[in-house]
């Protein structure tokens, strides 16, 4: 199985709900979640654009549970949104993950 490099676990939007202010992120090696961060939305952006992999994961799931082919994967759509649907709405999506 192929892990990301990257889960993201809470965001927090902006007022209008429609852009990501930061993430709190945990960085993987070898499927084990390594010191948690926390990510302003331009460094999450960056990442996609390097072509990390990049997966959300409900706050508290242990990531041995994970097939991380069957969760969500972020993409930077061509409107430069970060989402997780692949829809072109001009919103930043990353599903239900709690509020960080």
């Amino acid at each position: 199985m192929r892990w990301a490099r990257y889960a993201v676990e809470k965001v927090r939007y902006d007022e209008s709900g429609t852009r990501i202010i930061k993430v709190l992120v945990h960085p993987i090696r070898i499927g084990v979640k390594e010191a948690v961060r926390v990510w302003p939305r331009e460094r999450l952006a960056s990442a996609l654009e390097m072509g990390y992999d990049v997966i959300v994961v409900p706050h508290g799931k242990p990531l041995a549970e994970l097939d991380s082919r069957r969760v969500p994967h972020l993409s930077l759509n061509g409107s430069g949104f970060i989402r997780i649907d692949g829809g072109e709405s001009p919103a930043d999506c990353l599903g239900d993950l709690p509020d960080l």
